[in-house]
């Protein structure tokens, strides 16, 4: 999930992995969302795209579990 605020429950027990560098407009439309009683949108929004900057560092095809 994103923490679009301050939330000090959270603080000294969670590892942030990631940081929103742009689109802020849509963190604040999805927190923007109806919900239900239990805090999830009644429709879920979707991600259309990602982009990861690996800093030109190449990384190794990650292991995989075979089923």
């Amino acid at each position: 999930f994103i923490v679009v605020e301050d939330y000090p429950s959270l603080d000294g027990q969670y590892a942030a992995f990631g940081k929103l560098i742009s689109g802020h407009e849509v963190a604040d439309r999805i927190v923007a969302l109806a919900r239900d009683e239990n805090e999830r949108p009644l429709e879920p929004p979707q991600m259309q795209s990602v982009v990861v900057d690996v800093f030109d560092v190449t990384y190794p095809a990650p292991k995989t579990i075979a089923r």
